[in-house]
């Protein structure tokens, strides 16, 4: 069974959009936190564009790092409009700029009566912050030392 997760990169500044990640699977938080720190790793990594311009803003760096490092994954990986518009999630992790991440677990609590077919039944998202911090400590936190790079 696949744990599915979105990752929302904060956008700073007035016109300036959030840009959300639904990927398909790995999403629980060793496997999310391992993503967000290679995508850093890789948008770290990017070299200058054909005029010797970098990319500026520290979050889109970390979306084109999320979406070409060859590390992550590319199967079941896609741009979406909001975290909000998938059902399935088992958490979605947001991260301002290159070096902050909040992570949130999602979980369905059945509402109604119990007897009815699991498809009549109706169930209630509870959504709930488990961790805030730099990339850095969600990675000593969640990610085996033997994975880290």
């Amino acid at each position: 069974m696949s744990t599915r997760a979105c990752y929302v990169f904060k956008q700073s500044g007035p016109y300036r959009k959030d840009i959300t990640i639904y990927k398909h699977h790995d999403g629980y938080p060793a496997g999310g936190i391992s993503w967000i720190k290679a995508a850093k790793d890789y948008g770290d990594q990017l070299p200058a564009d054909e005029f010797g311009e970098n990319i500026d803003y520290p979050s889109d760096k970390m979306v084109t790092g999320f979406m070409a490092c060859p590390s992550i994954t590319h199967q079941a990986k896609m741009f979406t409009d909001d975290y909000k518009n998938h059902g399935d999630l088992s958490y979605h992790y947001e991260i301002t700029d290159d070096n902050y991440v909040e992570v949130f677990s999602h979980n369905y609590v059945l509402v109604g009566e119990e007897q009815k077919s699991l498809l009549d039944n109706e169930y209630e998202e509870k959504v709930e912050l488990i961790f805030s911090g730099s990339i850095d400590e969600a990675v000593k936190k969640y990610v085996p030392a033997e994975e880290v790079a």
